[in-house]
């Protein structure tokens, strides 16, 4: 597989099969008025997987946590 040049309207209606044949290792490259304009490569990386409680015993969340303030309330209720 090597180097595809499509232009823009064609890489347009077969953005999937160029995606594939990028998945593939293919070099797909979009041309705009003969000049090349953009690579499409697949995507590399990535974020790493979650992992519970990897942030466990670093914060405290103190015994008042889901009270609300007084004062924050009635400032809210004043407008109502």
């Amino acid at each position: 597989m090597g180097t595809i040049p499509v232009n823009m309207h064609e890489a347009k209606s077969r953005l999937f099969e160029l995606g594939d044949l990028a998945q593939q290792g293919g070099t797909i490259i979009i041309v705009e008025a003969g000049r090349p304009s953009l690579d499409l490569l697949p995507h590399r990386g990535g974020h790493a997987p979650r992992k519970p409680d990897r942030l466990a015993g670093q914060f405290k969340v103190t015994s008042d946590f889901n009270e609300t303030a007084s004062d924050a309330v009635a400032a809210f209720e004043e407008d109502a």
